[in-house]
């Protein structure tokens, strides 16, 4: 189990309003450029983002669209999913496997 004294409270810091300086996270900032590329180039029989011709506002519309239903669709069971995969991922491997 964590340490609950170990962990930042990032949503306090960024999203309230009051935080003079904020820490970036490059992680963040590349997942978020991930999205972005996902969206500037995606296709599929349903999109095709060439085909729209998409101006740098629409994709960052979209972005903010796709931000937006993730908060507003979001639920235990994925934080769950998310958390267990990031903690498998970070468990060290047994030496003795």
């Amino acid at each position: 189990m964590q340490d609950p004294s170990s962990h930042t409270d990032l949503a306090a810091d960024t999203c309230d309003g009051t935080a003079t300086q904020l820490d970036p996270s490059t992680t963040i900032d590349a997942a978020l450029c991930d999205l972005l590329q996902s969206v500037m180039h995606f296709s599929d029989d349903d999109f095709d983002s060439e085909w729209f011709d998409l101006s740098d506002t629409e994709v960052e519309g979209l972005v903010v669209q796709l931000l937006q239903h993730l908060t507003g669709t979001l639920n235990g069971k994925q934080l769950s999913g998310c958390l267990l995969m990031l903690r498998t991922e970070a468990a060290p491997e047994d030496p003795l496997d």
